[in-house]
Formats: structure tokens, C-alpha cells, sequence
């Protein structure tokens, strides 16, 4: 585990795995790049480093959501751990919190998902405003960005995978 430091009151560390899968998705970005879209090597290698850079930050700023929403319930979250799922990051909560209503874990849970629709309503912007010229680069990285947060770290709410925002979310509205 490495210490990244505190930012936003929140302990941030990263596991070993987010530097490899980091490299394996710049890889794939730069693949798609090269065989998809044609762009030239030097071209699809920054649009791939771009893409990755574009992933964790929506990463992060999607559990920025979750601590937002976790600070206004009086139970905030302690830390952000980066590639906890690989490429994927994971909210850190106090070992000694108490056992707490389903509403203050579904309030907490929808923070993420929340903030992530705001990013891709602002990608969908900026990917429309790209539509009205070439389809280059910066067309393509709009494309991924709105689409990453549109249907990774939104739509995800919906879809209960055991270990993301929607596990928590189906857990409790099932008990209702």
C-alpha cells in the first residue's frame, strides 16, 4: 500500500494493482487507437495516457461523491483506496463506526452515482460541442469520458454486482 497523502480530509492510498491495471488500460486505449480509429502511434499512445488520466479522475471524484453525501450524514468516510478492485477504487469508512440505518448506507451509496451523472451530463456537453467538427482525438476522449461516467459510475447504481454502489442500493430497497 502506498500513502498518496491526505486531500479533501481523506487518507488516499494506493494499491500496487492501480499502477498495473493503469498500464493495461493505456495499453487497450492505445490499441483501440491504433486498430479502431486509425489514429498514428504517437496519437493513439497520448489518447491512451489521456483516456487513463480521464478514468481516475472520474474515479475519484465519483468517491468524492460518496464522502460528500457520507459528511452530511455525520458518519463521513475516512479514505479513498485506489485499485482496491484493480481499476476501480473503494471508499474507506472508520473501522469503529457503529452499526447504522439503511438510509444513512443508501444516502452514502447514491453520493457517488450522483456526482458521476453531473460529470457525464458536463461530457455530454463537451461531446456534443466536439460533434460539430472533426471527429479527431479530442472527439473520441470526449466520447469515452461521457460514456465512463454515464454508464460506469452512474447506470452502475442500478446494476447490483456484489461489490459496487447498486449491491448496496438493491440490498436495501429489497428489505422495504
Amino acid at each position: 500500500m502506498v500513502e498518496l497523502g491526505t486531500f479533501g480530509g481523506l487518507r488516499m492510498t494506493a494499491k500496487p494493482a492501480a499502477l498495473w491495471g493503469s498500464l493495461v488500460l493505456w495499453a487497450i486505449f492505445t490499441l483501440i487507437g491504433l486498430v479502431l480509429l486509425n489514429f498514428s502511434l504517437g496519437t493513439a499512445l497520448f489518447g491512451g495516457l489521456i483516456a487513463v488520466v480521464l478514468h481516475w479522475m472520474s474515479e475519484i471524484i465519483h468517491c468524492f461523491g460518496h464522502a460528500v453525501f457520507a459528511r452530511q450524514t455525520g458518519y463521513p468516510m475516512s479514505g479513498i483506496r485506489i485499485g482496491a478492485y484493480g481499476v476501480l477504487a473503494t471508499t474507506i469508512y472508520p473501522s469503529n463506526e457503529p452499526p447504522l440505518p439503511d438510509a444513512i448506507h443508501l444516502q452514502r451509496a447514491l453520493g457517488g452515482p450522483f456526482i458521476s451523472l453531473q460529470l457525464s451530463l458536463l461530457g455530454g456537453l463537451v461531446f456534443f460541442i466536439q460533434s460539430q467538427g472533426e471527429h479527431g482525438l479530442a472527439w473520441w476522449l470526449s466520447l469515452f469520458f461521457f460514456l465512463e461516467n454515464l454508464l460506469v459510475y452512474t447506470a452502475q447504481a442500478a446494476i447490483p454486482l456484489g461489490f459496487n454502489d447498486g449491491a448496496t442500493i438493491w440490498r436495501i430497497l429489497r428489505k422495504k
